[in-house]
């Protein structure tokens, strides 16, 4: 048998019989079969033509074989040998080839190949394709290298069963096909399906497919198919290059990559907001932008490294080297670096992704005079502006052909006459140049040189001028000048190509936006122009200040107030403070409440230093957490020294230089103030250690963590404790009283059922129950004590009781002398801090039991967040800001000033470590930085009156209330106030008209009525009128309202303009066109607390007119936030339900974050995209020319050059307040503000402290 044999029996050919069965061969069963087909029952010599002529079939008997071999065994046969000595059913050669005949392939081929291990053999198959006939090879079915050894048998005829076998499970492994196979192919069928399993999880399931030609011409299909969209992947790629902004982005996300997904480049992109900015509107701003705006204004060096990656970077994006280099010397950073170049660099240069979509240079479209537009078009080829070219023909009106008649007086040398160097010259070009060459009379010829090249505009023109510098240095009275120029192109114009020079320098009117003048930029002022230095302290004795403090002490009101001041227990230390104080950089006094270290050591370290002849020279501060504290203090001690405040005691706070004392009171309280305070004394200390004396008092404290904290710096520290009261203190709780009295609480629930009362509702029950107690009501709420401090402070009449109503804002340093009960709700005012409005607010809270005690409370520096306080630290021109607040006594995390300085930075603040215009005026304002901002917009922008009032309403809360079981009435009735401009302006419709009753005295009884109908809320709008007058105060102090705002500050009459100068304060009238611009500066003021509406897609009906957009569902809008995903709005705010926005907002501010079954946002207002753009975030140019990126996250498609003229403008504005501060300060003349500091003090400190007054 030959090596292709398929079977253990032979096939005759056709038409003859089958020979008798032969004897079992002689030769060896590994030649492949039987040696003779003889048919013979004869032996191995039997058969035709084998005996001898004429004696055919007889034996030879020299051929006889020997008996002994007739008895041999008979060798085994093929399906022996492959199945087993027992095996009758088929071997896996058969099977197979009944398989490929069943499914009309060819016959398989078995190639056969010889190695050292011994026979290994593959299959292969072919088939043709029903339709096409054509004939179709496979790869042959080769088993892994890793199970080689399976097919690898020592014989042939053994490899090719066992190939067989390979190839039969290769397409009927899904058939249980190993039960026809012989016993030892059995488990062999297991082993390869185990290779299957691993094939299958290494992606290879198509080789085990059953049908090998169908997977076959499907793998092709695929292939071809893949191929054509890489082809077409790589062609629209090529295409995209070419094409201006997001529309290369979008064409290359529209196929697919190599992988077969989309790019996705465009991904959150193509629904984001797109702005745009018309031409007209544009060239203003640029125009503005390149009279005004500074570039670099802090003139910040870039280090040399950093510019080199800058260089490579935005080579990369597509600018030149040069240009770069060009951009890097005026510029502090990457950042602006780029917004120079978007700037400067000319638009038919600027990389195809910084390009507006569907940009095509100059085309335009419109009735034009073609004549005019065709010269416009020859005059703009050498790379002039079109616009210059346009207005100098309509400014002349002259042919663009003429000639330069300007003639030369300089004298060069002589090279024969002019008629003579005329006719070389143009004999030679029209020789050299041929067709270019034209003659248009014996006096004007035209050399037309085509520009080939697709240059930009601006480097033609350098071309054209460096050509006409070679002509004015090099070619002076030299003939022949046109060829030498044009010889003198060819050789420099790749050097020119590659570095065409300045952009400034080329043409001021080639880029719309370049500037005059950029360099040298001169840095913003300060803000603040520094005071003359203060004069030191002359310790000189004046015995005329003696004699008068001498003369004072006998008066009969000073012996009366002597006498009194003896029985205090500070007395009794007097010289122990005194020469404490002496001795020492730093004393510490602790004494309990009453024992009159506040009022008396103060006067000890003056008296004791009168005695000495030095009173004149003391320059003493005492500082006091709060306004109210101050005040009383100051009329304690005045009183005692038979003086009057504004005196010699006055209640302000001042700068700190040319001082002798600083005495803090109240120090256990920590606040942060206080910790401040004492921050930047100690700073001061190291450099006048020798002047300044620093007094600490506290009614307890922790005396040793204060004298490490100054010891630390070589300062010494002493400490004096006051001990006893003067009276004796005796606690009775609300049990005892009860019981003691027999009260029953009637009425209890009417009063107290909404689970707290404020100093107002507690005054009110004191007047219902007057019919039991004899009294005189002296202040009903903290805020009328101010007014009326005196008048509770005097002694009462003696058939009255005098009932003081106050919360621990009044309690310290104050003492009433006639006081001998004090009734403690065990509750507290304390500054809090909410993280869901990020703000502070002064919130009723159950005291602490340190805070009961008087025990030292915890830092509040590590308890309210830092935006202000490190906004203060770097106002007071410390760059450093964590390094200086790590020094304060009770140092905050790091972490947490990293987190504030990066909030300023985003609201604006900041400008990287520096303080900019807008950061120096908020941290003039003693309120909320959000609040300070919106006064400050509301103040530029003409909408004074209504950002105060808005601020007031933040400040307080939200004058509407909703009781549970009319929550729906309360609902409507607040949607009555809105126009769709969201929660705030809906809740200052409802002030400026409750406001406007009380202003025109229209009866109580319908403005209460009116509040009654309206679920207004009378106090809280009263609050909120309040807070508008101190907010009047605070910006008048800060220069930027004038002093007759504060007392003119309700809202004006409707026929002002909301821009106009006479309107004081800038305040503006509520006059609904107005509400656009008001919604913007909210929003500015709220940044970034900024949420992402997202619209579904847009659905049309049918009409009459065609098709119209139909409003989407309100369930269907979706809101994000960058740092919470998704949020709801919530079901309060008038904006629950919306289904559009007014001016085709597409985001909402919000100042209100809550967390309960979902994450909430209210205090709404509407803003649209080119509000975020002016307002947001820092500006981020997406350098792949999507759009931009405002605040880091929020997305805008547009061109980058609009995102630029953007980011200068927001500079200009900065440059206005700067200016506005400065002018201001100047106006002022840096005069001390009264009471600046103590005011915010009271709005924005927190106390720990709990008794109602003080009591002698």
């Amino acid at each position: 048998m030959d090596g292709r044999e398929v079977g253990e029996q032979q096939l005759t050919e056709p038409g003859k019989a089958k020979a008798a069965p032969a004897a079992p061969p002689v030769k060896d069963a590994s030649s492949g079969g039987p040696s003779s087909r003889g048919g013979g029952s004869g032996g191995p010599g039997s058969g035709s033509g084998s005996g001898p002529k004429g004696k055919k079939g007889a034996p030879d008997p020299s051929q006889q074989v020997p008996e002994s071999h007739l008895l041999a065994p008979p060798k085994p046969t093929v399906k022996q040998i492959i199945g087993g000595s027992s095996w009758t059913g088929k071997l896996p050669v058969n099977l197979f080839n009944e398989l490929c005949q069943k499914q009309k392939w060819n016959q398989p081929v078995y190639d056969m190949k010889k190695t050292p291990e011994g026979f290994s053999c593959w299959v292969s198959l072919s088939a043709k394709d029903p339709k096409t006939q054509e004939l179709i090879k496979l790869e042959p079915f080769k088993i892994p290298a890793s199970h080689k050894h399976l097919l690898t048998k020592p014989t042939a005829l053994e490899a090719r069963h066992y190939a067989a076998t390979y190839a039969l499970f290769r397409v009927c492994s899904m058939q249980n096909r190993h039960a026809v196979l012989p016993p030892d192919f059995r488990s062999l069928w297991k082993e390869f399906a185990s290779l299957k399993t691993q094939d299958v999880k290494d992606g290879k399931e198509w080789m085990y497919s059953a049908d090998p030609f169908k997977t076959y011409r499907d793998r092709e299909d695929a292939k071809a198919a893949a191929e054509k969209k890489r082809q077409e992947a790589k062609a629209a790629a090529e295409k995209a290059k070419s094409m201006p902004g997001a529309s290369g982005l979008a064409l290359r996300g529209s196929v697919l990559d190599s992988s077969g997904k989309p790019s996705n480049l465009m991904k959150g992109w193509s629904i984001a907001p797109k702005i745009e900015m018309g031409k007209r509107v544009r060239v203003q701003l640029e125009g503005l932008l390149r009279r005004t705006s500074t570039w670099n204004p802090y003139g910040v060096q870039i280090p040399a490294d950093e510019r080199k990656r800058i260089v490579a970077e935005f080579t990369r994006l597509g600018f030149r080297p040069s240009h770069i280099e060009e951009a890097a010397s005026y510029c502090k950073d990457k950042e602006e670096t780029l917004e120079w170049l978007l700037i400067h660099v000319p638009e038919d240069d600027l990389p195809s992704w910084a390009l507006p979509e569907s940009y095509a240079a100059g085309i335009s479209v419109g009735a034009t005079d073609l004549k005019r537009e065709a010269a416009i078009k020859r005059l703009s080829l050498p790379g002039y502006s079109v616009d210059l070219c346009r207005q100098r023909i309509l400014l002349d009106k002259a042919d663009d052909a003429a000639p330069d008649t300007t003639e030369n007086d300089d004298d060069g040398l002589y090279f024969g006459t002019p008629e003579e160097n005329w006719q070389e010259e143009t004999e030679s070009l029209e020789s050299v140049f041929g067709d270019k060459f034209k003659r248009e009379s014996t006096s004007l010829i035209q050399l037309l040189l085509g520009i080939v090249a697709n240059l930009p505009s601006y480097i033609k023109l350098a071309l054209l001028r460096k050509a006409l510098e070679y002509v004015e240095e090099s070619l002076k009275g030299e003939p022949m000048k046109m060829y030498f120029v044009v010889d003198w192109i060819q050789q420099n114009i790749h050097g020119i190509v590659e570095n065409p020079g300045n952009l400034l320098d080329i043409s001021s009117v080639s880029s719309a936006a370049s500037e005059s003048h950029t360099a040298g930029a001169k840095p913003l002022r300060s803000g603040r122009r520094r005071p003359p230095a203060p004069k030191p302290i002359k310790w000189a004795s004046d015995i005329a200040s003696t004699a008068a403090w001498q003369q004072r002490q006998e008066t009969p009101g000073w012996r009366e107030m002597l006498a009194g001041r003896k029985k205090l227990p500070a007395w009794r230390v007097k010289e122990q403070i005194v020469r404490t104080v002496a001795q020492n950089n730093v004393t510490i006094i602790s004494g309990e409440t009453g024992s009159g270290k506040s009022t008396q050591s103060v006067q000890f370290i003056l008296d004791d230093l009168y005695s000495e002849g030095l009173g004149k020279c003391v320059n003493m501060f005492v500082t006091q957490p709060r306004r109210i504290s101050a005040l009383g203090l100051a009329d304690r001690v005045a009183e005692e020294r038979c003086s009057k405040v504004g005196g010699r005691i006055e209640d302000v706070i001042a700068s700190i230089a040319d001082v002798s004392h600083i005495v803090v009171d109240e120090v256990h309280e920590r606040s942060l103030d206080t910790d401040f305070l004492l921050t930047i004394i100690r700073e001061v200390m190291r450099r006048k250690n020798d002047v300044l004396k620093l007094v600490l008092m506290s009614a307890t404290l922790d005396a040793a963590s204060f004298r490490n904290y100054f010891a630390a710096e070589g300062l010494s520290v002493g400490l004096v404790e006051i001990e006893g009261r003067t009276f004796p203190v005796e606690d009775y709780y609300l049990d005892d009283i009860v019981h003691l009295t027999g009260f029953q609480p009637d009425g209890y629930d009417q009063y107290y059922g909404d689970g707290g009362l404020d100093g107002e509702a507690v005054g009110k029950t004191i007047q219902k129950l007057g019919h039991r107690i004899n009294y005189s009501l002296i202040a009903e709420t903290a805020r009328a004590i101010d007014s009326e401090l005196l008048a509770a402070k005097k002694a009462g009449a003696s058939s009255k009781r005098k009932v003081v109503v106050a919360t621990n804002v009044a309690e310290t340093s104050i003492t009433i002398d006639d006081i001998v009960a004090v009734i403690d709700s065990g509750k507290v005012k304390e500054t809090t801090f909410d993280p869901q409005n990020n703000m502070r607010k002064l919130e009723e809270n159950w005291a602490s039991r340190a805070a009961s005690d008087g025990r030292a409370a915890r830092a509040e520096i590590r308890r309210v967040p830092l935006e202000q306080l490190c906004l203060s630290v770097r106002a007071m021109g410390i760059r450093d800001v964590t390094d200086f607040l790590g020094r304060s006594p009770t140092p905050p995390d790091a972490t947490a000033v990293e987190g504030a300085i990066k909030i300023l930075r985003r609201m604006g603040a900041l400008d990287g470590d520096e303080l900019t215009a807008l950061g120096r005026q908020l941290s003039m304002i003693p309120a909320d930085l959000r609040c300070g901002k919106l006064m400050i917009y509301g103040s530029i922008f003409g909408c004074l009156d209504d950002s105060v009032t808005v601020a007031a309403i933040l400040s307080t809360k939200c004058p509407f209330v909703a009781p549970a079981e009319k929550r729906d009435l309360a609902r409507d009735a607040r949607a009555h106030f809105s126009r769709g401009d969201g929660d705030l302006l809906t809740d200052l419709n409802a002030f400026q008209q409750w406001n406007s009753m009380m202003r025109n005295r229209v009866p109580q009884r319908q403005v209460r009525a009116f509040c009654e109908e309206n679920f207004l809320s009378y106090q809280t709008l009263s609050d909120i009128a309040s807070t508008r007058i101190q907010y009047y105060a605070a910006l008048s102090e800060a220069g930027i309202t004038s002093p007759s705002s504060v007392s003119d500050s309700g809202p004006r009459s409707s026929s002002s303009s909301p821009f106009s100068s006479s309107s004081p304060a800038g305040a503006s009238s509520p006059d609904i066109s107005n509400n656009s611009l008001l919604r913007a500066v909210t929003a500015a003021a709220f940044t970034p607390q900024i949420a992402r509406i997202q619209f579904p897609d847009k659905k049309f009906i049918s009409s009459v007119s065609g098709a119209v957009e139909m409003d989407p569902e309100a369930r269907m809008i979706k809101y994000f936030t960058q740092d919470n995903g998704r949020v709801f709005i919530h079901p309060s705010s008038t904006l629950f339900g919306a289904q559009s926005f007014p001016s085709g907002a597409a985001f909402v501010s919000y100042f209100s974050l809550i967390s309960t079954s979902k994450i909430f946002i209210r205090d709404l207002t509407p803003l649209n995209a080119y509000t975020l753009l002016l307002f947001a975030g820092p500006i981020t140019l997406d350098t792949l020319g999507r759009g931009l990126l405002l605040d880091g996250w929020l997305r805008l498609r547009g061109w980058a050059r609009v995102g630029v003229l953007a980011s200068r403008l927001r500079r200009l504005l900065d440059g206005v307040i700067a200016r506005r501060v400065e002018g201001d300060e100047l106006d002022r003349g840096l005069k001390p503000q009264r009471g600046q500091w103590a005011w915010r003090a009271r709005r924005r400190r927190g106390h720990q402290s709990r008794h109602a007054a003080r009591r002698v």
